[in-house]
């Protein structure tokens, strides 16, 4: 499976270790508190806006292009080593600005944090 779009559907947990293959994930709009893609290597793009999310790990994720994960509950992200990362939104969550994006490297990155928006307007 290349695609998966489980949006809208309540959800408070999700498995994806057995996705290895993944390379899109639209998890939107559920009840999530923790999203782990340390198995999804392949992962282009993800957005798990809207959840309730304390937790998301996406570090070392080196083919990640886009993460939207606005409105969840996030005082901190590790996007260390993702470095084709050109998208990345994580307004309305609980981080003062960009200093708790740790790996944040501005370099070609369309960036939001808590709705003021850095770097370029590609997006």
């Amino acid at each position: 499976m290349r695609t998966l779009n489980c949006s809208y559907n309540e959800l408070t947990s999700l498995d994806l270790h057995r996705f290895s293959e993944l390379r899109e994930l639209y998890c939107s709009e559920n009840k999530l508190t923790v999203l782990d893609i340390s198995n999804n290597d392949k992962l282009e793009r993800l957005s798990c806006k809207s959840n309730f999310l304390t937790s998301l790990i996406v570090k070392n994720k080196a083919n990640l292009i886009y993460l939207s994960c606005r409105n969840n509950q996030l005082s901190s992200l590790d996007i260390s080593d993702n470095l084709k990362l050109e998208y990345l939104d994580c307004s309305e969550n609980n981080m003062a600005g960009e200093g708790f994006v740790m790996g944040f490297d501005r370099r070609g990155t369309k960036s939001i944090f808590n709705n003021t928006k850095a770097e370029d307007d590609r997006w």
